[in-house]
């Protein structure tokens, strides 16, 4: 379980929201269907940096 902005969510297998009510990420599995639609997720290259911290690539 997972507490965001005061309510608790669910990780499992294929969902993971990553972050705080600061800053989220939703993490899914490779090809996943999007609730409310037939999308399936796409893997894409992401850099991301965070201030003090530094950078994470996937």
């Amino acid at each position: 379980m997972f507490r965001l902005v005061g309510k608790m969510v669910k990780i499992s297998d294929t969902f993971a929201p990553m972050g705080d009510m600061n800053g989220l990420f939703i993490v899914v599995k490779k090809e996943r269907i999007w609730f409310f639609s037939e999308q399936k997720a796409q893997v894409h290259a992401l850099e991301v940096v965070v201030q003090d911290v530094g950078k994470l690539q996937m």
